[in-house]
């Protein structure tokens, strides 16, 4: 299952998978994974798999390619979803509302 993209906090994104029926293994990888460790096993139990280290992707895409192939493009046409705004921008909103 594929969802929108958020920023909500890890506990409010893992109550708002499970109001939609998303079941396990769900896979967490990278530094919040770890960091967010305890809150994803205390709200998911054995459904959550953290990784240490990420795999390899390209299978992971070809495996959500093929099952949502009409979402499918070209890897030029690919383009990221930021669903916050960049570092550089906050610290700069920060800057100028403290002067």
């Amino acid at each position: 299952m594929l969802t929108e993209p958020s920023s909500l906090p890890p506990a409010e994104t893992l109550a708002a998978w499970k109001a939609l029926g998303v079941t396990g293994p769900i896979r967490f990888v990278g530094d919040g994974a770890i960091r967010y460790r305890n809150t994803v096993e205390s709200e998911l139990g054995s459904p959550a798999l953290l990784l240490p280290e990420p795999p390899p992707l390209a299978g992971f895409v070809g495996l959500i390619a093929a099952e949502y192939s009409e979402r499918a493009v070209l890897p030029h046409a690919v383009v990221p979803i930021y669903v916050r705004r960049p570092d550089a921008e906050l610290a700069r909103s920060r800057k100028m509302t403290r002067a």
